[in-house]
């Protein structure tokens, strides 16, 4: 219904060091398969032509800018309209989308750092617009020193079908199968 889709959203910044697992964390947000991702290196608008609103619930923009962010704030409002991304001159290269009710990540190295080479009227939007996350420690739980055959136990059941368990102990971590 109209009610339930927002003019406005707010974008996810994860933001620090390669091998913390942000794209894993943002891609684990919707079910498997339900996540897009684009990359944004060096871009000067995002590439959605991939995007289908019907078959993805997030999109994951790995290594955007604050300034292509900015230049395309229409776009990461995610409004309850369609946006044209590639507009140029001509608009010969120009689509639109419908991002309404799609969660839209950033995943970046050095989003804080860009953001202060911007103008502040830029800054200023990024900063309203967006929910940053500064990540400083790896996203994920680190597996235990004993391998994960140690955890599962199988057991048979009554109905000839094999049940299987994980083990956890006071001294081990939590693998995530």
């Amino acid at each position: 219904s109209i009610k339930e889709l927002s003019d406005r959203r707010k974008f996810l910044v994860l933001d620090g060091p390669s091998k913390m697992g942000k794209t894993h964390f943002a891609c684990s947000l919707v079910p498997p398969g339900k996540a897009l991702e684009v990359n944004c290196a060096q871009a000067s608008h995002p590439p959605l032509r991939a995007f289908n609103m019907r078959a993805h619930s997030l999109i994951l923009f790995d290594e955007a800018s604050p300034k292509m962010v900015a230049d395309n704030r229409r776009l990461f409002q995610a409004p309850n309209a369609e946006v044209t991304v590639g507009s140029s001159p001509t608009n010969s290269l120009a689509y639109a989308v419908y991002l309404n009710n799609t969660l839209l990540v950033v995943a970046s190295n050095g989003w804080k750092h860009e953001l202060t080479a911007i103008p502040a009227g830029d800054r200023d939007w990024l900063v309203a617009n967006s929910v940053y996350n500064e990540v400083n420690k790896p996203l994920w739980i680190p597996r235990p020193a004993r391998p994960a055959s140690d955890f599962v136990r199988r057991a048979h059941s009554r109905h000839g079908f094999f049940l299987y368990y994980v083990e956890l102990t006071a001294d081990s971590q939590c693998i995530l199968f």
